[in-house]
C-alpha cells in the first residue's frame, strides 16, 4: 500500500483509486474540485471525463468497500421470473 500525505484530506473511493494506482493523487484533487464545482457526484465526473473507466471503479469498490456488484451484461433476461 503506498504512503498517504497526512495532510492529504482526500479519503473514501478518491484514496481507494489513488492506492490501486486508477488515478494519480493531483488528477483526483482536480476532478473532486471540478465535482464540487459542478455539483455532481465525484464517480460522474471521474466517468465523464473519462479518467477512470466505470468498470474500474466499480471493481475497486466492490473490493475495497464490500459494495455488491453484478454485471448486468451478463444476465439473460429470459431466465429471470415474471409476475412476482
Amino acid at each position: 500500500m503506498a504512503a498517504t500525505n497526512p495532510r492529504s484530506s482526500l479519503g473514501g473511493l478518491a484514496r481507494c483509486l489513488i492506492e490501486r494506482s486508477l488515478l494519480a493523487e493531483e488528477a483526483a484533487r482536480e476532478h473532486f474540485d471540478a465535482a464540487l464545482k459542478s455539483r455532481s457526484p465525484f464517480v460522474t465526473q471521474l466517468v465523464s471525463s473519462g479518467v477512470v473507466p466505470a468498470r474500474d471503479i466499480a471493481d475497486a469498490a466492490a473490493h475495497d468497500f464490500g459494495v455488491p456488484l453484478l454485471a448486468l451484461d451478463v444476465v439473460a433476461p429470459a431466465d429471470l421470473p415474471r409476475n412476482l
